[in-house]
């Protein structure tokens, strides 16, 4: 709103124009945050698996997570992901009167939604037969925002200018900077600020044939 030569205020849903600001902001953390894996989105969680149960519903976990890695830390083995098609495949054949095979996991799967459509799901296969330890290392986007309060994780400076940008297109003006100009520095500033996150990770960035 400083920016806009608009006054500030202290929660987004002070008035008409300060509720569409808002709109602007989760729409460039969105871009934003969807454009690379941010360090500062990177999160590990655990969980124990149950004798027989398959399927562990990811209760703290915003739907548009990406899973980085699955560990067994119990007997420090990397799990592999496997596609829903040869993991319904593998439970399909069990399905034909053969008992479920239990045993360490080898592999999981992403398979959607708990029955509630609440939280996202995976499963483990085989059908663990003792208490595993699992380590999941994810990149956990945020949910919108809509408090004053809320804190953003990804690089602010990318969202303030998309949401600046955005709202001159809206409007038409703010002191002679056209949206289009103001569209070209936001893209800028985010291909630096992802060039700087990178460089924490390079070996994701190089491709090998395995």
């Amino acid at each position: 709103l400083r920016r806009l030569r608009e006054d500030e205020v202290a929660s987004p849903d002070t008035n008409a124009y300060s509720k569409l600001i808002g709109e602007f902001i989760n729409d460039a953390t969105r871009l934003v945050e969807d454009s690379w894996d941010w360090s500062q989105l990177r999160r590990t969680l655990y969980f124990n698996t149950v004798v027989d149960q398959r399927y562990y519903p990811l209760t703290d976990l915003n739907f548009q997570y990406k899973t980085i890695s699955v560990i067994d830390n119990t007997n420090q083995v990397i799990y592999d992901v496997n596609t829903q098609e040869n993991f319904l495949a593998d439970i399909f054949t069990e399905g034909t009167g053969v008992s479920d095979t239990t045993g360490q996991p080898s592999y999981y799967a992403n398979t959607g939604y708990d029955t509630n459509a609440e939280f996202p799901e995976i499963a483990f296969y085989p059908l663990p037969d003792a208490v595993y330890r699992i380590r999941m290392t994810v990149v956990d986007r945020s949910d919108e925002y809509t408090l004053g309060t809320d804190v953003i994780k990804a690089p602010s400076l990318p969202i303030v200018q998309f949401a600046q940008a955005m709202a001159v297109e809206e409007r038409g003006e703010t002191g002679g900077t056209t949206s289009a100009t103001l569209m070209g520095l936001a893209r800028s500033t985010l291909s630096d600020a992802i060039a700087m996150d990178v460089a924490r990770f390079p070996t994701e960035t190089i491709w090998r044939e395995v």
